[in-house]
């Protein structure tokens, strides 16, 4: 005969399981439902909500705390330290409950060193964790402690760079020497300093501390393209073709030397920098390098004029860096096949205020190569020169061009 107290106690043993399963998927429901609240609010009240269905999940007292800090209410903000440290109480080896913990105290004038202290113990190589409290140091006057934990930062973040560089200056007073030696080694933490030092129009400083730059660094276009683009401003084009020079496999542009002087590379509308040939828009006459006739080398350059009467004449020009007092002379060769009344001209102009230096005698039609020359002395207040060509006597709509042109072997030389 069966037990009925055996099997009463198997009834109550499944029950209590029962209860036990129910309870915790309804714990595991609450807990779940208690995170959606907290990841998706987006006010104090919601977050409040979800600490009180689940007081005991970091994630729902860290959420309640980064709304009341957003609210910059000084109680709220109190209010938010405390929801902080009961998110790092309940989970001690999150680092981000920690780095958040410290940056609050820090916002709250309160010392969060040792809380980023703790999350740099759990998460030693986390640029943010070491640049924040890098940045607490510094608040406390360990300017040496705190620009150690600042470069450890930048090694793994290159775009804290600007930042460091900024806090850098800044202490320093602009001082270069102490603004580097804070950085240290940081390649793109100095390039930042280049870039203020000619912001602020201290070019020459600019200048040598770009040339002790890395060579990697110094062949970034983009970086290298903007500096060069504050120095030709300044009419600085010694130091800005250098500076080009830096970041082109062959070295171009060099300081008295016309760039692609023999049209052996491609030229770009407008030209990558204004130390390359530049060609202004448009249709009339067509510009392009040809291999059909040339001095030396592989090509030339052509232009060809339609038959007709057009006011429009595309200009190619380029600027060269030259020595102050230097006295220069451009030898050239041309060949034209011309049918006109206009006529043509290169000239050199001041790269500064275009006041013309030099101009060519008339570019006269012939079945042969010619050779030409100018002689031009530098003023000793600039140092660079534009070489164009001058379309003349060539009235609008009535100024009819027909043919070609070649140009090849442009040479720049110093004279004694």
């Amino acid at each position: 005969m069966k037990n009925p107290i055996s099997g009463i106690w198997q009834w109550l043993i499944l029950a209590s399981a029962a209860v036990i399963v129910v309870a915790a998927c309804l714990l595991a429901a609450g807990w779940g439902f208690a995170d959606t609240v907290a990841e998706k609010s987006e006010s104090v009240e919601i977050s409040e909500i979800a600490v009180d269905l689940d007081p005991l999940n970091p994630r729902t007292h860290f959420s309640l705390a980064r709304q009341l800090e957003n609210t910059f209410d000084p109680e709220a903000i109190s209010r938010s330290l405390s929801e902080y440290e009961i998110a790092v109480a309940l989970a001690p080896k999150n680092y981000i409950y920690w780095l958040s913990l410290g940056r609050a105290r820090e916002r709250a004038g309160m010392d969060g060193e040792p809380a980023l202290r703790q999350a740099m113990s759990l998460a030693p190589h986390y640029s943010r964790v070491r640049w924040a409290l890098g940045n607490a140091l510094i608040r406390k006057g360990k300017i040496e402690e705190g620009f150690a934990e600042i470069r450890y930062a930048l090694e793994s973040d290159e775009q804290l760079a600007p930042a460091a560089a900024a806090l850098a200056w800044e202490l320093t007073g602009g001082d270069v020497k102490a603004a580097i030696a804070l950085i240290g080694s940081e390649p793109l933490a100095a390039a930042e300093i280049v870039a203020r030092l000619a912001n602020d129009s201290r070019f020459d400083d600019a200048f040598d501390l770009f040339s002790s730059l890395s060579a990697q660094l110094r062949s970034r276009s983009d970086f290298v393209a903007k500096l060069a683009e504050k120095f030709i401003a300044a009419k600085r084009f010694r130091q800005a073709a250098q500076i080009v020079g830096a970041a082109s496999a062959d070295g171009a542009p060099r300081v008295g030397a016309v760039t692609n002087a023999g049209f052996e590379s491609d030229m770009q509308l407008g030209g990558a920098s204004v130390f390359d040939w530049r060609l202004s828009a448009g249709p009339i006459p067509q510009i392009a390098r040809t291999d059909a006739t040339k001095t030396e080398g592989n090509y030339s350059l052509v232009m060809v004029f339609p038959d007709s009467a057009s006011a429009e004449f595309r200009e190619i020009s380029q600027t060269v860096a030259v020595e102050p007092t230097k006295r220069y002379r451009l030898r050239f060769s041309f060949r034209s096949e011309l049918r006109t009344d206009a006529a043509f001209r290169w000239e050199i102009v001041s790269a500064a205020d275009s006041k013309r230096l030099a101009v060519s005698e008339p570019l006269s039609a012939g079945t042969d190569w010619t050779a030409a020359e100018l002689r031009f002395q530098i003023p000793g207040d600039i140092d660079g020169v534009t070489l164009r060509l001058r379309r003349e006597n060539c009235r609008p709509t009535l100024c009819k061009i027909n043919g070609k042109i070649w140009f090849d072997d442009f040479r720049l030389n110093e004279e004694n």
